[in-house]
């Protein structure tokens, strides 16, 4: 007789789940985990160690538990005394969400080190990172492309760019997958209202090579996050009008309330003790200014460093720019490491032997931080969601975490997503 078999008695599964539904006999190499006995601690209800007999699949509010009945004589090949039930196991890969980094390097005349410093490290201790990473990452930089002659300007080559050489024919930036350029001359207090009027083209390029503006780069899907290198301080936007004037270009940027971006910035604020540790964000404000660079510092950042905290990025001092290949390094393994994975996965194929039933998925999530796995049920449709909850794109053949499913799931540190065919369906009543 067919059959499905769920494998865990009375536990609740943990979020990084998908669970998908099954019929059929078990085939060779199903992955057919042997059911626990229950245990005989307790009475009653279908709590963890003591499920009822009868239990299959329980909705509660937006999560799910599952149980094992109770069938005596079965085994894991569902060969026995009578029909069993056991749940069968597929591991989802884990993909990360795309990032956008938006670059920004202030052209004036106090910044020649530090330009020439990111000219060499961009490639080799920022790129070459994030590329061993696996992480899909765009460079967005606005800063004026250094012409031949002309100074305190960047050009970038490649891999990155796709100028084999500076200065470059013609010369001018030249784009590739991971890079695009829109030149303009950053000045030492404007960066902010820069990134602003240069986000649509109110303020052109000097090339004409982004006429929609910097925006028309970005991915919607991608993550955001900035880094931002002067000597100076914003003096046209405070860091709450920013974030609230790049909220009203795109929803992209979450809201000025709730910001979806990552502020770093290298800056004049003083050193740490070993020079190039990162102020991180629960550290206040730090008045003090660098020291050590051939030009002094104009200032310590303030704003910069309000936008770094209140964000969530990291703070290093600009007058190291000889150890730039350690900070660069390191902001490109922070980026690496916060990359969000992205919320939506391919149904694997079903078990040898089983045929897929769409209706008895339901997906579980491990953060990978020690703390209880979560499963969610599964929303009939995605105006259905609630929280604990996906849905299924049957057409696409993906599996969709609600909204506050995905935003849980981006929080974990090391996640894990696990397909879990059952027997029962796994729908859960609309919120």
């Amino acid at each position: 007789m067919s059959s499905c078999v769920v494998s865990r008695w009375g536990r609740r599964l943990t979020v990084a789940a998908l669970l998908t539904g099954c019929s059929g006999s078990s085939g060779p190499g199903a992955a057919v985990m042997e059911p626990e006995p229950p245990s005989t601690a307790g009475s009653g209800g279908t709590g963890a160690g003591n499920p009822t007999p009868d239990a299959g699949v329980a909705a509660h509010a937006g999560s799910l538990m599952i149980d094992i009945p109770i069938t005596a004589g079965t085994s894991s090949g569902g060969t026995g005394g009578g029909e069993s039930c056991a749940t069968q196991q597929a591991e989802a890969p884990i993909q990360h969400q795309p990032v956008d980094i938006i670059v920004t390097i202030d052209n004036s005349g106090s910044m020649q080190e530090e330009i020439d410093a990111v000219e060499s490290n961009i490639n080799v201790k920022f790129a070459n990172i994030l590329q061993a990473s696996g992480v899909d990452y765009r460079v967005i930089l606005v800063s004026r492309h250094e012409k031949k002659g002309r100074q305190t300007s960047i050009c970038v080559t490649a891999p990155l760019s796709g100028n084999a050489a500076c200065p470059a024919t013609p010369d001018q930036p030249a784009f590739s997958e991971r890079f695009f350029q829109y030149s303009v001359k950053v000045d030492s207090e404007n960066s902010l209202s820069l990134l602003i009027d240069t986000f649509d083209a109110t303020v052109q390029d000097e090339f004409d090579l982004g006429p929609m503006g910097w925006g028309a780069w970005l991915r919607p899907t991608a993550s955001k996050v900035f880094l931002e290198i002067t000597d100076d301080n914003s003096t046209t936007m405070t860091a709450a009008d920013f974030v609230a004037a790049l909220a009203a270009k795109s929803p992209q940027f979450g809201t000025a309330e709730a910001p979806k971006l990552i502020f770093h910035s290298i800056i004049g604020i003083g050193e740490k003790t070993v020079v190039t540790e990162p102020w991180t964000p629960d550290e206040p404000v730090q008045t003090s200014v660098c020291g050590g660079d051939e030009d002094a510092v104009e200032n310590n950042g303030e704003v910069y460093q309000e936008l770094s905290r209140a964000t969530g990025g990291l703070r290093f001092p600009l007058c190291q720019y000889d150890a730039f290949d350690a900070v660069f390094e390191a902001i490109a393994k922070d980026v690496a490491s916060h990359a969000a994975i992205a919320c939506e996965f391919v149904i694997p194929p079903s078990p040898m032997g089983k045929d897929l039933d769409l209706s008895k998925v339901a997906v579980s999530y491990d953060a990978g931080d020690g703390s209880a796995p979560k499963t969610f049920g599964q929303a009939k449709t995605s105006a259905e969601c609630q929280a604990d909850a996906f849905f299924i794109d049957s057409a696409a053949g993906k599996i969709q975490l609600c909204p506050d499913a995905c935003a849980a799931a981006q929080q974990g540190k090391s996640p894990k997503i696990d397909v879990l065919f059952t027997c029962e369906p796994t729908f859960v009543d609309p919120a």
